[in-house]
């Protein structure tokens, strides 16, 4: 994990945690019902083994607290910096969503939940559910309440009240009490579904028309030669060229049925063959 705050020694400004070697190497996996929970418990004890090890170092947590910062920001993920940021006594936050605001935020800060128009954000539905596609999704936002809390909160929780103190409050307790949450996401984009009004997007926020420069050449060509242009990419932790290789046929098969659009893939190694792709690494 990253240091922030000025260490004993100037020299060393990060601490080396143990690797990690599966948030990588398990992306691909295809697997069963059991052996997906296995890796999801395995991942989510992951994030609570890191959330000990941050406020087991009262260092940074003394540092935290003496800075008197009047605002923080805690990410979507977990509710481990939820539970740093009362620690240190921080007095407001805000909770970022780095895409559609999470179910199980929306769930904890009061946002209405209707199973019969919002289905669960994991889940393969487009436009108005039928009746088997509501019921799954009734099935979908329960088990998303219960696993969330059972691997993630619940655990978090027992952390704060062993490290810092026996009756620290429930970490859920604390997110549902969240002033502000930002969803890097757009109106005209995300479904339709019920908000509050403190619950803001604030995807393309800062983006101006006159900021805007002209496309390189070779992608110039691409968006004025073809009818239109998808950029697909898994982001920067999961490395596209590690998918099985039946997995990539499948892809190139389902965009040969666009054949009047242009595909941009991030792909981080020169190892595919063929023209169907225009691949470049954006890192």
């Amino acid at each position: 994990m990253s240091s922030l705050y000025q260490l004993a020694s100037p020299r060393q400004r990060w601490r080396k945690t143990r690797k990690t070697t599966c948030l990588r190497s398990c992306i691909f996996q295809d697997e069963s019902g059991g052996g997906s929970f296995k890796t999801l418990s395995m991942k989510t004890a992951k994030f609570v083994e890191i959330c000990e090890q941050i406020v087991k170092n009262k260092e940074f947590l003394e540092w935290l607290e003496a800075e008197n910062f009047d605002l923080a920001f805690a990410h979507m993920f977990d509710v481990c910096t939820i539970g740093i940021i009362h620690a240190t006594k921080i007095p407001s936050w805000i909770w970022l969503n780095s895409g559609s605001i999470m179910d199980y935020v929306a769930y904890l800060v009061g946002v209405p939940i209707i199973p019969s128009y919002v289905p669960p954000m994991m889940m393969e539905v487009a436009g108005e559910m039928t009746f088997v596609e509501r019921t799954k999704s009734v099935i979908g936002h329960w088990l998303m309440k219960f696993f969330w809390k059972r691997l993630i909160a619940d655990p978090e929780t027992e952390v704060f009240r062993r490290v810092i103190h026996q009756d620290f409050p429930d970490l859920m307790d604390l997110a549902s009490k969240c002033p502000l949450v930002m969803a890097n996401t757009n109106d005209l984009y995300d479904m339709t579904r019920p908000l509050l009004a403190k619950v803001v997007n604030i995807g393309g926020v800062g983006m101006e028309i006159a900021d805007k420069k002209p496309l390189p050449e070779n992608f110039e060509k691409i968006m004025t030669e073809s009818e239109g242009v998808v950029l697909f990419s898994f982001g920067s932790v999961t490395a596209a060229h590690k998918m099985p290789r039946e997995w990539k046929i499948a892809f190139m098969e389902a965009f040969k049925q666009f054949p009047s659009y242009r595909f941009l893939v991030r792909y981080e190694k020169d190892d595919l063959n063929g023209t169907l792709l225009f691949y470049r690494d954006f890192t």
